[in-house]
């Protein structure tokens, strides 16, 4: 019997163990709304929601269609539904006020803006709202008619800057409302645009014109990882474009877990930016593990006693501020409670029996094997001898018999 006969029905029912083990450790796994600091942070959200259905900024603020579409991008993150009776409330807000262009303005009395058509695009698809949904048709088919040359230019600013200067955040929050409506020529297009935009440290500023920070630099990253899901190849200025956004992103970490805004340590960290930058770094994958952990905690010891966030340290609640915060913490979801930790423990355990049994076991059927090969040589010579035996007494039969 080899070691892989002796084996293979031990390991397989090793691994089965540990499967049942694994997926029993997830059946228990609290969903994440039954996880306080998330509970919390929803809850805050909720509480912001009014008469209208809309959502506001703050208490005793009027609802906005920017606060309503972050506040359904947060449930929807979080897995509500949108036949919730929040979300349900709000979708007829937003049905009631969407402009005829599709778009929506940042007030209610407003003209259209890209922003808050891109975000409540967002929120909708969270919902897992069907793309017949007439509020996302309007918000796609608006976004989808700004684009141009690969960027999209706000028509609308509320401080000053001049119509480019929104580009790149723009191009990110489109990038994400619109998914995989967009063309393979306008993602390859929009790619291009986005690497030759960042600045000479690997980072994105407002526009091509500003200095880095972190906000613009997460916002293109995650908006380059979208536009490259799927591709079988990712193009050396790509890679090198993600690689130096990452380290620009870290290089702004700070030592409480935080980011700041801009790059070195002793500034400053900032709620708004540190959720940007783990929102990107987590979509970004596994090697920045430690530095969401990092940030995870500082989330969870900077969270008002309402539920909610502030833009800074020690700064009230607000909504937008919770929205970006319980979006890291969703992304990272694995790392932060701990089910991860567990798998991989248990992954080390399967790997342990399985050497333990191969090593152990198989020595014993290494034993055997030889000691069975002692005893077929045995018995051959006990053959031999025993045709031996026989010719010599039948040798010594004839020679008495002539005697």
């Amino acid at each position: 019997m080899t070691r892989e006969e002796l084996t293979s029905d031990g390991v397989i029912e090793v691994q089965e163990i540990v499967d049942k083990a694994t997926k029993s450790l997830y059946d228990k796994g609290l969903h994440a709304l039954e996880r306080a600091p998330i509970s919390d942070g929803i809850q805050f959200i909720r509480n912001l929601q009014q008469e209208s259905g809309g959502f506001s900024l703050m208490p005793d603020h009027e609802a906005t269609p920017l606060m309503t579409g972050y506040a359904l991008l947060a449930m929807g993150e979080v897995g509500i539904e949108i036949s919730d009776p929040a979300p349900s409330a709000a979708s007829k807000y937003l049905a009631a006020i969407q402009l005829s262009s599709g778009g929506f303005g940042y007030f209610v009395d407003s003209g259209p803006s890209l922003g808050p058509t891109a975000i409540i695009a967002q929120a909708l698809k969270s919902l897992g709202a069907p793309l017949s949904n007439p509020i996302l048709k309007g918000c796609q088919r608006y976004l989808a008619s700004n684009l141009k040359e690969g960027m999209w230019r706000e028509t609308f600013s509320m401080d000053g800057e001049s119509d480019s200067a929104a580009e790149i955040a723009l191009t990110s929050m489109c990038v994400s409302a619109l998914g995989d409506a967009l063309l393979s020529t306008q993602r390859q297009e929009i790619i291009d645009q986005l690497v030759a935009s960042r600045n000479h440290d690997g980072g994105w500023g407002w526009s091509a014109e500003h200095d880095s920070d972190v906000d613009h630099t997460a916002l293109s990253l995650m908006a380059l990882v979208e536009l490259s899901q799927g591709e079988d190849t990712i193009s050396p200025d790509l890679r090198v474009a993600l690689e130096q956004g990452r380290a620009f992103l870290l290089s702004c970490q700070q030592d409480d877990g935080g980011f700041s805004q801009r790059s070195g340590r002793g500034q400053p960290s900032t709620i708004d930016r540190s959720g940007f930058a783990v929102y990107a770094l987590a979509k970004m994958g596994s090697p920045t593990e430690d530095p969401i952990r990092r940030a995870a905690g500082f989330f969870l010891r900077v969270q008002n006693s309402d539920g909610g966030w502030g833009d800074n340290l020690g700064s009230a609640s607000d909504l937008d501020s919770t929205v970006f915060v319980l979006q890291a913490l969703m992304s990272a979801g694995e790392r932060i409670i701990t089910i991860h930790e567990v798998e991989e423990s248990l992954a080390g355990l399967k790997s342990e029996i399985v050497e333990v049994f191969q090593e152990k076991v198989c020595c014993i059927a290494d034993e055997r094997d030889d000691l069975t090969k002692e005893l077929k040589e045995s018995e051959r010579m006990v053959r031999i001898l025993q045709a031996a035996v026989g010719a010599i007494v039948t040798v010594a039969a004839l020679l008495l018999g002539i005697g």
